[in-house]
């Protein structure tokens, strides 16, 4: 296991614009999964995201990958895949776009780890039955059933309500926002995820307005 289970405090760092506000947050906890990329913000924010035992969470998109030089100043050596149901039995080690990443992570001098394959099977809640609808969601219930903090701090949580806090060529946040409706993520991460869990306190600093009063909810 690359994080102690059960630890006091966790944080899963995503790209939303609230991560601007991360500054109140951020000597909360020392571990951390950081969520695909954050070259911008590491460029913006990075006093506030160094010096933690941190992870970064990975999906198939080329862009992912940070540069080599904030690897460096984030000391982060491991990245975790997500499992995609069938890749191992078209080329062993996974399909062929997996495998030119994980050449890619390798030559960054990075240590592979995959997903527990259970956490998967809630992949479905999200309206897809082998992977999660969003990178994001994929860390948050990472975190609830690996992790298993007492205190689960998530930073960037705006579900494409704002854009990024540097705009990405080629993003559509009006399709992002779509996606976000087509699958009902906001509410389902709330209704399954965050209510239920009465042994975890969450900590969200976001700016999507649709949460609702929850005992073991803070946002800010």
């Amino acid at each position: 296991m690359i994080f102690e289970e059960g630890i006091d405090n966790f944080a899963v760092v995503l790209r939303g614009q609230s991560i601007e506000k991360i500054d109140r947050v951020y000597k909360n906890y020392s571990s951390c999964l950081f969520v695909s990329d954050l070259d911008n913000e590491i460029d913006k924010l990075g006093k506030y995201l160094v010096n933690k035992n941190g992870v970064q969470l990975v999906n198939r998109g080329i862009t992912c990958p940070w540069r080599k030089e904030n690897y460096e100043k984030m000391k982060v050596k491991d990245v975790i895949f997500p499992r995609v149901k069938g890749a191992r039995e078209k080329i062993k080690g996974g399909d062929i776009k997996t495998k030119k990443l994980k050449s890619l992570y390798k030559n960054l001098n990075l240590r592979i780890h995959y997903l527990p394959s259970f956490v998967m099977k809630y992949a479905p809640f999200f309206g897809k039955d082998f992977k999660f609808v969003n990178t994001g969601v994929l860390g948050i219930v990472y975190a609830l059933t690996v992790v298993r903090p007492k205190h689960l701090w998530i930073i960037g949580l705006d579900f494409y309500q704002t854009d990024y806090i540097v705009k990405r060529k080629g993003f559509s946040l009006v399709k992002r926002q779509e996606r976000m409706k087509e699958y009902d993520v906001a509410n389902v991460l709330i209704k399954k995820f965050i209510e239920p869990r009465k042994d975890v306190q969450f900590h969200i600093v976001t700016y999507y307005d649709g949460f609702p009063k929850l005992d073991n909810l803070e946002l800010l």
